[in-house]
């Protein structure tokens, strides 16, 4: 794979989609500051990002996580109606969301995954790995062929 492509038009529309109240991680950064800053912060990032890259470290602030519940449904005095969930930062999560655009393009344009595979990638889902599957079913069926399963009663 090439290098990490970083670039701050990239940033900078990462930047500018955050939802102000997205909540923070450890470093206590808000998106909403974030976000009025993007053009300024855009340059800053690249070279924070490029440099970590570089050197295969991330600040350890980035590492860490805050576990907060977030209640689900029924009794609010149940612990089993809670779901945690971890608050990181929200610099880091545009560092991954660049790092992982840049390994899927890698894996796109060499046609490194098969087209069954529809887990996270671009405009693919469960459904439509549902719809594809449903129709291999119905043109098997069509055909008269058993397909690749066999179900049978015992």
């Amino acid at each position: 794979m090439d290098n990490i492509v970083v670039n701050e038009k990239g940033i900078l529309k990462l930047l500018e989609d955050l939802k102000p109240n997205k909540a923070t991680g450890p470093d206590s950064i808000p998106a909403f500051l974030l976000k009025i800053g993007a053009e300024e912060l855009s340059p800053v990032l690249k070279r924070l990002f490029l440099l970590s890259i570089n050197q295969g470290q991330v600040p350890k602030e980035w590492k860490e996580a805050w576990v907060t519940p977030i209640f689900k449904k029924g009794d609010k005095h149940q612990p089993a109606n809670y779901r945690p969930v971890s608050l990181t930062s929200i610099v880091c999560k545009i560092l991954e969301h660049i790092i992982n655009s840049n390994i899927m393009n890698h894996l796109d344009r060499l046609k490194i995954l098969t087209d069954a595979q529809h887990g996270f990638r671009k405009s693919r889902s469960c459904e439509t790995q549902l719809i594809v599957t449903v129709h291999d079913i119905a043109k098997c069926l069509a055909d008269g062929d058993q397909g690749p399963v066999s179900y049978t009663r015992s």
